[in-house]
């Protein structure tokens, strides 16, 4: 028995599908964000919050350009914009880190060890990275040119092998 929400989503383009699923990780993604960012900190700077509004938007934005009664040219737009937004994001929030490194490190011999013990005290360099990721995997679902063919396998029923024949078998208790 199919249920509503089975049945809507077997309507769906992969292309739809994947939006659909991909929203929620931009969503996780702003929210480890967040912790990241404030869990036990001040705010040191506005654009801290980028990250988090980004992932926000983007989880409502993709879920919305999912709906089937959205024309193609739209759907293909909000996705453009969501993926290039989250692409700025990505390479912005890299700079940031990057620099915030960089003066961690100024004043001393940049050796292996002084670059050791700025990794660990730095934001995390490649953090920003995921938010590029989703931001070029979404970017990519917008172009037309780029198709997504998925094959159903058929279901073959599978019977679970017999047991040897040297092997004991079990006696009613």
């Amino acid at each position: 028995m199919k249920t509503r929400i089975g049945t809507w989503l077997s309507t769906l383009d992969t292309k739809r599908f994947l939006a659909l699923m991909v929203g929620p990780g931009a969503l996780a993604l702003g929210v480890d964000a967040a912790i990241s960012h404030f869990a036990g900190r001040e705010m040191r700077n506005p654009a801290q919050l980028t990250p988090i509004t980004y992932g926000v938007v983007a989880c409502i934005a993709l879920v919305a350009a999912a709906v089937p009664k959205l024309t193609a040219a739209h759907f293909r737009r909000a996705l453009r914009w969501v993926g290039g937004a989250g692409l700025l994001v990505g390479l912005v929030g890299t700079a940031f880190h990057a620099h915030a490194l960089w003066v961690i490190l100024q004043g001393e011999p940049i050796t292996l060890h002084a670059l050791v013990n700025a990794l660990a005290v730095a934001p995390p360099l490649f953090a920003p990275a995921g938010f590029a990721a989703i931001g070029a995997l979404v970017w990519a679902l917008g172009n037309p040119r780029v198709t997504i063919n998925v094959q159903r396998r058929p279901v073959l029923a599978s019977v679970p092998p017999l047991p040897p024949a040297s092997f004991p078998a079990r006696q009613a208790a």
